[in-house]
């Protein structure tokens, strides 16, 4: 089911994260979030985008425009991958 957040900045992140673990289905539908934004270079949103703008010009980065890039995320700051780690479970 789509997440969608209109200015992503009006919400905190903590909120913002407690909808994101919460956007899950059963129905065959794929779950995703979406979101507008113009952050502050000090928010929390312009964090969690850094790695996509330019620091210099404040521009996306040609080359990751529409890379997709993996998480993990507990109590402390998400770690970031390019591609999903594959673990074997018991």
């Amino acid at each position: 089911m789509p997440l969608t957040f209109d200015e992503l900045t009006h919400f905190s992140a903590k909120q913002f994260w407690y909808m994101v673990s919460r956007n899950r289905s059963m129905s065959g539908v794929r779950p995703y979030t979406r979101a507008t934004c113009n952050p502050d270079a000090d928010s929390w949103v312009a964090e969690l985008i850094r790695w996509w703008i330019d620091q210099d010009t404040g521009l996306p980065i040609p080359e990751r425009a529409g890379v997709l890039r993996w998480f993990v995320r507990s109590d402390s700051p998400q770690t970031w991958r390019i591609t999903p780690r594959l673990t074997k479970t018991a």
